[in-house]
């Protein structure tokens, strides 16, 4: 094989991994209203989806415990750094129940839901949108 077409064939497969990173990191056009994600988390289904005037994150019990949680919305418009926001403060989920929260920040180039489940002390995260 010819030095320019190993090199071709290298600069080829380099473009290809990274575009493959790109499209999994956050980006500018992440958040388009409509995108939405799920997630198994702490027994049930962790949800966001972006809006037109923020995101729409949500939470289904599908254990058979009543769980004292809190949603919080990590955001930006740099993948390293994010910003935290929370909700109206914790609320009770009982068992069967699909609760919801609209942030209304505006959409921003990504976001995640962070839950926080109080009766055990455990973090979770959702996909990012």
């Amino acid at each position: 094989m010819s030095p320019v077409k190993r090199s071709l064939g290298i600069v080829i497969a380099s473009l290809s991994v990274l575009a493959g990173g790109v499209a999994t990191a956050p980006t500018a056009s992440a958040s388009t209203v409509g995108n939405w994600g799920c997630s198994a988390k702490d027994g049930g289904r962790l949800c966001i989806q972006v809006v037109s005037d923020g995101y729409r994150v949500s939470f289904d019990n599908q254990t058979m415990v009543t769980k004292r949680l809190d949603f919080n919305l990590v955001w930006g418009g740099n993948p390293s750094h994010g910003t935290l926001t929370g909700d109206q403060g914790s609320f009770w989920s009982v068992p069967g129940a699909t609760n919801s929260y609209i942030f209304k920040i505006g959409v921003k180039d990504w976001a995640w839901p962070l839950l926080r489940d109080l009766s055990t002390g455990s973090t979770y995260s959702g996909p990012t949108v």
